[in-house]
């Protein structure tokens, strides 16, 4: 039987979410550890976004994946972009894209609400499948900054 992402899953507080984002998703948000943000090649000093921001790491439950929020689902709870920097995040900066962007290049998105996100907890999805170098171009081509780290200059 073929998975259309419609099946529910139960929360640890028993509520219920779908095993994938919808179609509509919108953007998500993905943060960005200072050294991914690289020397833009131009001489004046500029900053620009290292394809390796899209790469899969191995997270607290084990999945290898590449994590990212849900813009919308972070202001349904409350917060704005930026609020997902806190705490270990703090000195990192944030890239938004469109979830479409990342299912044209043939990854696949799956909620994984995860304790480590705090408030912004199903907020958190998890982006499976092959980010090779030209996937990982397309999503930095597709990226708008938020914050850019405490460390990228301009």
């Amino acid at each position: 039987m073929h998975d259309t992402g419609t099946a529910l899953h139960v929360r640890t507080d028993g509520s219920r979410y779908r095993a994938r984002p919808s179609r509509s998703a919108g953007a998500v948000l993905r943060r960005v550890y200072p050294r991914w943000i690289v020397d833009d090649g131009t001489g004046t000093g500029g900053t620009r976004l290292a394809s390796g921001a899209f790469q899969d790491i191995s997270d607290e439950t084990g999945a290898t994946a590449m994590s990212v929020l849900v813009l919308r689902k972070v202001s349904e709870l409350g917060g704005a972009p930026q609020d997902v920097l806190s705490g270990e995040w703090k000195e990192w900066g944030l890239v938004g894209f469109p979830a479409g962007v990342a299912r044209e290049k043939g990854l696949r998105l799956f909620w994984a609400p995860s304790q480590k996100e705090g408030h912004y907890s199903d907020a958190h999805v998890h982006v499976f499948g092959n980010k090779s170098g030209s996937v990982q171009k397309r999503l930095v081509e597709a990226s708008t900054r938020y914050v850019w780290p405490k460390n990228g200059t301009e």
